[in-house]
Parts: C-alpha cells; sequence; structure tokens
C-alpha cells in the first residue's frame, strides 16, 4: 500500500472518491464537468477543496 492510501484510510476519508460535487456534496471517482445528479457545474477535486476551505476565513 502506498504512503497516500494509507494516510487516506487512516484519517477516513473514502480513498476511491477523488472527486466532489460542491453543490449537492456527490462524491465521484471520475472527474465530470457536469455533475450528474444536480447538474452543477462545481465537480471539483477534493485536494482543491480542501486547500480552498484552509483560505478562508472563519465567519
Amino acid at each position: 500500500m502506498n504512503p497516500i492510501t494509507f494516510l487516506t484510510r487512516r484519517l477516513g476519508r473514502d480513498a476511491g472518491t477523488a472527486y466532489e460535487c460542491r453543490n449537492c456534496a456527490t462524491r465521484y471517482r471520475i472527474q465530470y464537468h457536469v455533475c450528474p445528479t444536480c447538474e452543477s457545474f462545481s465537480v471539483e477535486a477534493e485536494t482543491q477543496m480542501w486547500a480552498e476551505e484552509r483560505r478562508q476565513p472563519d465567519s
């Protein structure tokens, strides 16, 4: 098992999903330009979303 997979599983995140819709929070294993569930254009890589969440100041 590679170290990234190990850490991902250890942290409790689903290692099989890499993309998530910002609108409906549905996760996908492949990248879609349009979310098949809600038809939103906001399907992004989870790592990209985590980085943006860290940059946003707490309200």
